[in-house]
């Protein structure tokens, strides 16, 4: 019997001793979409370059996880994964010259784009060697838009890759089961589709895990009081395919 209340009391301070009985976390990471250029089967031939877009594909990656504060506890959601937050990295291709536009022939056009990039990198060393006509302005600025211009042409033949970040709310509900085995399942993460519901098996699990450190203590101040384990520090580790993603220690 004095076991089974020693067991019980053990759960409930354990469950008690974390930031919040429900603890919030925010789950980051990135969309990556690439789609293949158009000119991708010259981009070896005429700019030298083998590592390219070969398929357009999406994937998804988990980047980071953090435990939001206490303070952002107060007004809790209905939906435990909240609408995310993007931010996508657009890029914004310049015309090409005549002679690409009216090529018929994929070679003559692919020949016709890289020339205007080796164009575009002679300007460059212009620029900084003090010898074309706007070398006088502002060189950064001219800078930038000689980089702009070459990186919308190549592309074409290395692809285009557009980055989305994505913010996502994550609530977990402190229970006995993550007491008693020490490791529970957060969310599910799949690279296909990113943070799905924990029975979708399309998607691998984020673990959460806790580790507490206890030391026996006099139960009252009374002579002879029965001892009880008293919880002195708890652990919080997040895993995720063998990476940890987060790893705070918490003082009593």
């Amino acid at each position: 019997m004095k076991k089974i209340i020693l067991l019980l009391t053990l759960m409930l301070v354990n469950a008690s001793f974390v930031p919040a009985e429900t603890l919030r976390f925010c789950v980051e990471y990135e969309e990556i979409k690439k789609e293949r250029g158009e000119l991708y089967q010259y981009s070896e031939r005429y700019l030298g370059i083998k590592d390219v877009v070969l398929e357009d594909e999406t994937v998804y990656v988990l980047t980071s996880i953090q435990l939001l504060s206490d303070s952002s506890l107060r007004n809790k959601p209905k939906n435990p994964i909240q609408k995310d937050r993007t931010e996508r990295q657009k890029v914004q291709l310049i015309p090409i010259g005549e002679d690409a536009l009216m090529a018929i022939n994929t070679s003559k056009k692919a020949e016709s784009v890289a020339k205007q990039i080796y164009r575009i990198r002679e300007a460059r060393i212009g620029v900084l060697s003090g010898e074309a006509e706007h070398a006088a302005t502002n060189v950064s600025v001219v800078m930038k838009r000689l980089d702009q211009m070459e990186q919308d042409l190549a592309s074409m033949f290395v692809g285009t890759t557009y980055i989305t970040r994505h913010n996502k709310l994550v609530e977990y509900e402190v229970n006995d089961t993550c007491t008693t085995n020490n490791r529970d399942l957060l969310l599910r993460f799949s690279k296909f589709t990113g943070p799905v519901s924990s029975d979708d098996l399309s998607g691998e699990p984020v673990y959460l895990e806790r580790t507490i450190q206890t030391e026996l203590r006099p139960e009252s101040s009374k002579k002879n009081a029965p001892l009880i384990p008293y919880i002195t520090s708890s652990n919080i580790c997040i895993f995720y395919n063998g990476q940890v993603m987060y790893n705070q220690r918490f003082e009593k």
